[in-house]
């Protein structure tokens, strides 16, 4: 799954998922945004780590989402 938060910021965009349109992702970040959903990010990992966010999600050693902080 490639994307980006659509709506959340003017300078990020949805560029494509294989499992939703974009409008179900905008509305499903649009829930998000109003606190109406709150996703479960089960491990954060700085983009220097990437490798290691794979290998957790390789290893099942991680529940809900992973997050990798490209700002940071």
């Amino acid at each position: 799954m490639a994307w980006l938060a659509a709506g959340s910021s003017p300078s990020l965009s949805t560029i494509g998922t294989r499992y939703a349109t974009r409008a179900e992702i905008d509305r499903s970040l649009g829930l998000v945004r109003d606190g109406k959903v709150k996703p479960i990010i089960g491990a954060s990992f700085p983009l220097l780590q990437a490798e290691d966010a794979l290998e957790a999600i390789r290893l099942n050693q991680v529940f809900g989402r992973v997050l990798i902080d490209c700002a940071g």
